[in-house]
């Protein structure tokens, strides 16, 4: 659609548009998804790997990663296809912006990579502060940690398009669309605000679990130096036990044949 209407465009041809943007999104994105597809797929393949609750945190992770690198490639395809159907870029309203594919996914992985850290840091922290509850827990606990992860950013999504939705009358904004440019200001700054929010209450999560491991390694530090000062603990093999007991027998019986020769001499 080569679109002439002088309302409807911007001045900005699309000839000067970023292209060199639009392939750096375009490759990390599919490098991104290419390398987490292959391992994810090694996890769900394995049969011993799925039913095991740490590598279903890890396949979660990385599915994360997948929606990640697709919003990027999906953005440099977009941005693509505007520049070649197009001479000047088109203008959108605010409402047109957040419906585009790229700014559906930028508007959830936002606040989505905040949220994810931070549950993940705190499923460490049961972990290490808990590990006999941890260890009993089933991989139904990482279906509901995932599906809390997941659907927060989704509700976000939704309040993003029902706020945008107020502000679908003046086309101001260039159709490449970037994540300020299809929300309201306020909605761009919870965005922002639940990724910073989630990534600093990550960090303060790992400090207390970083001093129980650091207290932890010290005093099997400790364990370690006092058994090396008193030698190593004996570990005699079920074998060398047996041969050991063999002896034992065959010297009694030897020293009572003896005592019992003695005798009748």
């Amino acid at each position: 659609m080569n679109m002439s209407d002088k309302e409807a465009c911007s001045t900005v041809k699309t000839v000067d548009g970023d292209f060199l943007s639009y392939h750096l999104y375009l490759w990390e994105g599919l490098v991104v998804v290419a390398v987490n597809v292959i391992l994810v797929y090694v996890i769900i393949s394995n049969s011993k790997l799925r039913t095991q609750k740490e590598y279903l945190l890890y396949a979660g992770c990385i599915f994360f990663d997948i929606i990640f690198g697709l919003t990027y490639a999906i953005a440099a395809v977009y941005r693509f296809f505007l520049a070649w159907n197009n001479t000047y870029f088109p203008l959108f309203t605010t409402y047109q912006c957040i419906l585009t594919p790229h700014i559906i996914l930028f508007v959830y992985i936002t606040p989505g990579a905040g949220i994810l850290v931070l549950i993940c840091s705190i499923d460490r922290f049961f972990g290490v502060f808990f590990p006999i509850k941890y260890i009993k827990m089933t991989t139904n606990y990482v279906i509901i940690l995932f599906s809390i992860s997941f659907a927060i950013p989704l509700l976000m999504l939704v309040a993003g398009i029902v706020t945008s939705s107020r502000a679908n009358t003046i086309h101001n904004q260039q159709a490449t669309c970037t994540t300020a440019q299809g929300t309201t200001a306020d909605m761009y700054m919870i965005l922002r605000l639940t990724r910073v929010v989630g990534s600093c209450a990550c960090a303060i999560v790992y400090i207390p679990i970083f001093a129980r491991i650091y207290l932890a390694s010290i005093s099997r530090g400790s364990i370690m130096h006092v058994r090396t000062i008193t030698g190593p603990s004996p570990r005699v093999s079920i074998e060398e036990l047996r041969k050991s007991i063999s002896k034992k027998k065959s010297g009694f019986i030897q020293a009572e044949q003896k005592r019992f020769t003695f005798k009748l001499s």
